[in-house]
This record gives structure tokens, C-alpha cells and sequence, in this order.
């Protein structure tokens, strides 16, 4: 598939996606940065993380902005502004269920990107963009990153995330992503590294840089 025919299947997805999205989030991100870490065992990762990303893409098609390309790729994001993000309906025990022993760590993760997650200006936040494997370097996810990106920029809105290494940092980065301070989850967990995109100028006016964090 080329890059043009690729962004031509992009569309919004629907609550009916939300099994075959969690399938892509689990095959995307078997083998990413943090799997080891969250759940060392990758036979009981593969089995654990399809029930722990059905909670997430349950969530996303609820009150987040999701698109899909075909069941290649999926870009899940997030509005923040003034407005609290609705939380997670029965979190503890739904996550209890689908991690078990594993939860500390998935909640340490919780933790550590709500504390350093900004808390102005108003902006979109990338979740997740996943790829599923055998389509990974083909500019897929250039293709879901610009498509949400022209929306954006004709709002002044900007954008931030946490790249989980240095492969897909380098894909923010050429995407205007700018790093900020990097940090540890907990006490020798992974290291994360949030990047904020300034929005396009509307009008003349330029968008404002992060604030603090919530």
C-alpha cells in the first residue's frame, strides 16, 4: 500500500472497532519498549495485554478521538483542557483482573505520566499509535501523526506525548516534536521522554509552550 492510497482509509473509528483495536494495541506493543518491564514474561504479556488494552480502547472510542487505518494502525488521542478527563470505569478491579500481579507497575506508569503530563495550555495528547509489526517502516504512522496534525494546526492547537525510546522519538521529532525533560517510572522503571508540538499560527498568533505539570 502506498503512503496515498494509506491515508485515503483513514477514518474515525466507532464503538464496534473497539475489539479489533485492542488486538492492534496488543500486537503493536508486544515487543515495545515497556512490555518487559510492566510484564517480564512475554508469553504472559501476549496473554494479559489483550483484556488490559480492551479496558484503554473501550475508553479512547468513549471519550478520546481515535483513527484508524483498515486494521493496520491506530492514533488514539485526547483533548486536556479545564474539563477533567472522565476516569476509567472500575479501574482497580478491571485492571486487577487483566494484569493480576502485575498491577504496581501499571499503576507506577499511571502515576509517573499524570504527575509530568502539562497542565496548560489546552492541547491534544497522543495516547497511543501503534503499527501493527509487519507494517512498522513504512510511514504509516507519518500518515495518522499529519492527518490529526493539519486538524490541529487549523485550531492553534498543540500537541504532547511520551516517546518510550529512541526509535520513535526520532519520529516525533520529525514531526516538529520538541523534548522536554526526561524522567524515570518509580524506582528503576523505564525511562520516558515527553515532546510537545507547537500548533501552527492561526491569525497571526502564535500557540503558548507548556505550563506546569497536574
Amino acid at each position: 500500500m502506498s503512503a496515498t492510497a494509506a491515508h485515503t482509509h483513514i477514518r474515525a473509528a466507532g464503538p464496534g472497532d473497539a475489539p479489533g483495536i485492542a488486538w492492534l494495541l496488543t500486537a503493536a506493543f508486544q515487543q515495545g519498549d515497556l512490555g518487559p518491564w510492566l510484564i517480564p514474561d512475554p508469553e504472559e504479556r501476549a496473554r494479559r495485554y489483550l483484556p488490559y488494552f480492551t479496558i484503554l480502547a473501550e475508553h479512547a472510542l468513549t471519550y478520546g478521538q481515535v483513527d484508524v487505518l483498515l486494521d493496520i494502525a491506530v492514533a488514539i488521542w485526547y483533548r486536556h483542557d479545564d474539563q477533567p478527563q472522565p476516569a476509567i470505569r472500575d479501574y482497580p478491579a478491571r485492571l486487577s483482573a487483566a494484569v493480576g500481579p502485575h498491577c504496581p507497575r501499571f499503576y507506577a506508569l499511571d502515576a509517573a505520566m499524570h504527575t509530568h503530563h502539562p497542565q496548560t495550555p489546552p492541547h491534544y495528547y497522543l495516547a497511543y499509535l501503534a503499527v501493527r509489526p509487519q507494517w512498522q517502516g513504512r510511514g504509516i504512522g507519518s500518515q495518522l501523526l499529519e492527518h490529526r496534525h493539519r486538524q490541529l494546526d487549523t485550531e492553534a492547537m498543540p500537541t504532547y506525548l511520551e516517546a518510550t525510546g529512541l526509535r520513535n522519538q526520532a519520529l516525533y521529532l520529525r514531526h516538529g516534536y520538541q523534548l522536554r525533560p526526561s524522567y524515570l517510572v518509580g524506582q528503576g522503571g523505564p525511562l520516558l521522554h515527553p515532546m510537545w508540538r507547537p500548533a501552527g499560527p492561526v491569525n497571526g498568533h502564535p500557540t503558548k509552550q507548556p505550563g506546569g505539570a497536574s
